[in-house]
């Protein structure tokens, strides 16, 4: 199967309504996970496939909880998820991206960060595969109250061009 969106915005828990859809190949320019104004759960699962997201030049490739009040979780279990331009966890939510296995990349020509906690609380656990960040892996950004946590253990694997605690707050 190929799913091919220009924007994919998750507002409730479509674990279970997609599928092996979900599962299989994705193109798409965005995906977000989260709730939009009210306190809604956002969720994406990739067990396996190729999930390629491209940013723009003023928005993330990837976006997990976006709105205030939002929590987005996306979890990586097998497969690649291959995103061109920054990834950005928990701006001004709680988000979360787990990645238990498989192949995660952050990378491109405008910008390449993985953001946890840009300005909300973000978190990422990562106990296996590979993620490969070419640019900047910041924890905690933008504001005094964000919260940023990487949790790295197992036979996880972790590559960053800079890992940077606490910015801009």
């Amino acid at each position: 199967y190929e799913l091919q969106v220009k924007y994919l915005q998750l507002e409730r828990d479509l674990s279970g309504c997609l599928g092996d859809q979900l599962r299989q190949l994705l193109a798409v320019d965005n995906v977000m996970a989260h709730a939009a104004g009210w306190p809604l759960t956002g969720t994406f699962l990739q067990t396996g496939g190729t999930n390629t997201i491209t940013g723009g030049q003023d928005w993330p490739a990837l976006a997990i909880s976006v709105a205030p009040s939002s929590r987005g979780h996306y979890e990586l279990t097998g497969g690649t998820l291959a995103a061109s331009g920054s990834v950005i966890v928990g701006s001004p939510g709680a988000g979360s991206l787990f990645q238990f296995g498989g192949s995660m990349t952050v990378e491109g020509a405008q910008s390449s960060s993985l953001v946890l906690g840009d300005g909300g609380s973000g978190n990422m656990v990562q106990t296996g595969g590979t993620n490969t960040v070419a640019g900047d892996l910041v924890l905690g950004n933008r504001e005094t109250s964000a919260v940023g946590t990487y949790d790295l253990g197992g036979t996880a694997e972790l590559s960053a061009g800079r890992e940077i605690i606490g910015w801009h707050g």
